[in-house]
């Protein structure tokens, strides 16, 4: 959801700002099949009625699907407006089953606006929050600070209202985004033009700041922070993770709580707070010599990036490296673990696209969405279908875009929110002034109605294996342009005795030659199992084990060693040798140390081997040395050195046999010294043992001089 327009529809209604948390497995990012329009929903009265968030609750399968959509209206009752609003623009919530009726519906306001912002979910109900500014009334119980005021309105799960609280200081405060947080607290934030006073600790910096409060599940504040620079800085997204994440767009330069300049008109400004204290960690600040708006950060939990997303109107410039196609685009950028940008990527037509919304989906990839009036130009491939559009892309987190959709009616369509489904389908939800036209299949309720299109996005499941021959153990790979949450496999093969798993990438091996039929059957979220089943040919295989190069070798400077398959081993008549070298004869002759390796193939089946050469074991050892570092400083420590040795032991005695020295490794030498004295100019005796890679142990013996 955003708060930027484009200027025709600039400030006609306050549009406002979600941040999701949403966990994701980052590993192999299927492209996907293609969302498929299944249905769309309207809802509204005789007149204006803006939804600003969707999310789907309750149930495990589709017979039990409902979801909840909320925003602000000022329609008297008709249509599915059951109560009218109390002054202005109310908030107003609709619970509907998957058939898009209404389960129940709960208006919620004083006698001047309400403007609504988001819904979270959290044990025993419904957190809602957006701005208000009226006077205790309707039912609102308490007034504001001064002009707008952060509000929340607690109600249970069928929409009765349990507690309301409200938020400010003496000037106009706009709650724009909350995330409910692991310990029940809920983080808000928002923009603030108040000085400290009401419920605002902290003066402004200068124009509007961002502010963030924790209240607890009572609506008590925990702790408030006022974040900003000497002009205008609006908060639109946060999240917890490891800390609190916050974002939006600033236009201030270094300043207040601000450490970098703004790049050019209005850039994204990102950081990260303790969660417990609030206290700043880290800020920084993304765009180009234009005006950029963040409206979306989703965080990468498997990797320490983040993902920021919003509308841009700069082409390259700043720390922006990609084009601008239009009037406004999409801009989405990949930030690492200390604020650098892995990747940037604008996406857009020539005429406004607004992003104002993105989530993930369970393989790792994004999903971005908002609002476009651009036909097919730029990098956007579908057309539009007459005023704005919503538009919704599948991004990979390495900035590749798998699919595009385009969806609305002849008039204006304004994307604000996506949900994605238990069974991975999609809610795309906004609002719409378009009648039965294009995507819209409903007929206007008034000027401005509730509009939401659900989307199936269907499996495709795949897989492929490793090997196809008998006596390996062959690796199965899933392949599915999905990402399940459960899996079952079943070989064809209940005389291996280990006929089925449950593994994503299962090993197995079979139990004879032949056709055998698997069976991978997946499941994502509440969807019903899917399935796929392919032959495999099990190839007979003469070659399975039969490489075998032998034991590993050693080599001596000037001699040859003859490489061949062990004799001993009976061979098919067809088989063939490919050598690492590239011979193909059944003997190679070598003559230096490395590793070498073989493949015998029979029929469609290879075996291979390597073996590798080492060279021979050798040592070199002096016969004096002087322990005297503070003179010359050389020759002042004595020991072996040697070419090829795994194993070592050394033992120095004096003339009358005492041990003086002991060492298990040929890098630890001797200084001279004997229980840290040094010891007198004499010759020592001393025994060693040691042995290479595939020889014998050897052992030498001998005498140094130590000289002084």
């Amino acid at each position: 959801m955003s708060i930027f327009m484009p200027m025709n529809k600039f400030r006609q209604t306050l549009h406002l700002s979600l941040c999701f948390l949403v966990f994701f497995v980052l590993q192999s990012f299927g492209q996907g099949a293609d969302p498929v329009w299944v249905r769309d929903y309207v809802w509204g009265g005789d007149s204006l009625d803006v939804l600003m968030d969707v999310i789907e609750i309750e149930g495990n399968n589709e017979a039990d699907l409902t979801f909840l959509n909320g925003g602000h209206m000022i329609s008297p009752p008709s249509d599915e407006v059951k109560i009218g609003t109390s002054g202005s623009y109310d908030f107003w919530v609709v619970h509907s089953d998957s058939s898009g009726a209404a389960i129940w519906s709960g208006t919620y306001g004083g006698d001047s606006t309400e403007l609504f912002s988001q819904i979270v979910e959290v044990s025993d109900g419904y957190v809602l929050v957006g701005s208000s500014i009226s006077t205790p009334s309707g039912n609102k119980s308490a007034g504001t600070n001064g002009g707008y005021d952060y509000w929340v309105v607690k109600i249970d799960k069928d929409g009765n209202k349990v507690w309301d609280r409200n938020y400010g200081g003496s000037e106009d405060d706009f709650l724009l985004s909350a995330h409910g947080l692991n310990n029940g607290n809920v983080l808000l934030g928002g923009n603030s033009f108040s000085n400290a006073g009401g419920d605002k600790s902290l003066d402004s910096y200068g124009g509007s700041d961002y502010w963030v409060l924790v209240i607890s599940s009572t609506g008590d504040v925990i702790w408030d922070l006022t974040m900003g620079g000497s002009d205008d800085d609006v908060l639109t997204c946060l999240f917890e993770d490891d800390g609190v994440f916050i974002g939006g767009y600033s236009n201030s330069n270094t300043s207040g709580t601000k450490s970098e300049n703004s790049y050019g008109g209005y850039d994204y400004w990102v950081m990260k707070l303790n969660e417990l204290t609030g206290s700043l960690d880290w800020d920084f600040t993304y765009g180009g010599i234009e005006d950029d708006y963040l409206d979306v950060l989703l965080p990468h939990p498997h990797t320490s990036a983040i993902m920021a997303s919003g509308t841009t109107s700069s082409g390259v410039g700043g720390n922006k490296t990609s084009t601008t196609y239009g009037l406004s685009d999409y801009w989405m950028i990949n930030i690492d673990s200390i604020g650098g940008i892995g990747w940037d990527l604008t996406v857009g037509g020539t005429g406004n696209d607004v992003l104002t919304e993105a989530i993930t989906s369970p393989e790792g990839a994004m999903i971005v969405g908002g609002y476009s009036n651009s036909g097919i130009s730029g990098s956007k491939a579908t057309d539009n279908n007459g005023g704005y559009d919503y538009w919704i892309l599948k991004v990979d987190t390495g900035g590749t875009v798998y699919w595009e959709k385009n969806y609305g009616g002849l008039q204006d369509d304004t994307l604000q929110s996506l949900d994605m489904r238990c069974d991975r389908g999609l809610y795309l939800g906004g609002h719409s002034t378009s009648g039965v036209s294009g995507d819209r299949t409903h007929n206007n309720r008034g000027y401005e109605d509730y509009w939401v299109i659900r989307l199936d996005v269907m499996t495709v499941p795949k897989f492929k294996e490793s090997d196809h021959c008998y006596g390996m153990v062959m690796h199965f790979f899933d392949d599915s342009q999905i990402w399940p949450e459960t899996w079952e496999w079943d070989f064809g093969d209940p005389a291996s005795g280990a006929n089925t798993a449950n593994e994503r990438n299962p090993l197995h091996q079979f139990s004879a030659p032949g056709e055998y039929s698997i069976t991978m059957v997946v499941k994502e979220g509440c969807q019903k199992d899917t399935s796929v089943t392919q032959t495999l040919n099990v190839w007979e295989n003469k070659i399975a084990g039969k490489a075998d190069l032998g034991e590993p070798q050693i080599i001596c400077v000037g001699k040859e060693l003859e490489l061949s398959n062990d004799p001993k081993v009976d061979l098919p008549d067809d088989v063939t040798y490919l050598w690492g070298g590239g011979e193909t004869t059944p003997k190679i002759t070598v003559d230096s140390v490395g590793k070498y390796s073989l493949a015998l193939t029979s029929g469609k089946c290879t075996a291979t081997d390597t073996l590798e050469i080492f060279p021979c074991p050798i040592i070199f050892v002096p016969n004096a040395f002087s322990p005297n570092p503070n003179t010359d400083g050389f020759n002042t420590e004595w020991g072996f050195k040697g070419v090829g040795i795994i194993e070592f032991e050394m033992w120095i005695y004096d003339r009358w046999g005492l041990l003086i020295f002991h060492a298990q490794d040929i890098d630890e030498w001797w200084d001279g010294t004997y229980k840290g004295r040094n010891v007198q100019q004499d010759v020592y005796v001393y025994k060693a043992f040691y042995q290479g890679v595939a020889s014998n142990q050897q052992s030498k013996v001998g005498t140094v001089t130590l000289v002084k």
